[in-house]
Order: C-alpha cells, then sequence, then structure tokens
C-alpha cells in the first residue's frame, strides 16, 4: 500500500505556543528553530517505512488554523 501525507501536517500545541511566542517577542528564533526541528523528528518517525515522506512543512505559515 503507497500512503501520501500531502501538505501541511498539524503542528503540536507545544510548537503552536512556541511560535506564539516567538511573534510576540518571548522565544528566540533559536529556540523555534528547535521546537520545528522536534516536530519533525516527530513526524518522520510517524512515517517511517512509507514509501514516501513528508516533512510536516512545519515552518510553513499556517493560514487555515486561525479557521
Amino acid at each position: 500500500m503507497n500512503i501520501l501525507l500531502p501538505g501541511q501536517y498539524p503542528r503540536s500545541e507545544a510548537l503552536v505556543s512556541a511560535s506564539r511566542d516567538f511573534d510576540r517577542n518571548r522565544l528566540s528564533l533559536h529556540d523555534l528553530e528547535k521546537q520545528q526541528a522536534a516536530d519533525e523528528k516527530e513526524l518522520l518517525s510517524l512515517q517511517w517505512g512509507f514509501p514516501y515522506i513528508s516533512s510536516g512543512l512545519f515552518n510553513r505559515q499556517d493560514l487555515i488554523r486561525p479557521f
């Protein structure tokens, strides 16, 4: 079975919080990137063995989340 996870993967609450804190200048860019890397690592581990993998696009602007 081939499985493809296209597009954005739902961000964890920790990443949502880190993004919000970064936007409000309460968190450094380095710390935000560390959280993005942690979420990406978790997503990649969930996809282990799939023929195609997605990076999750965690560092892209999430325009859908407010709705």
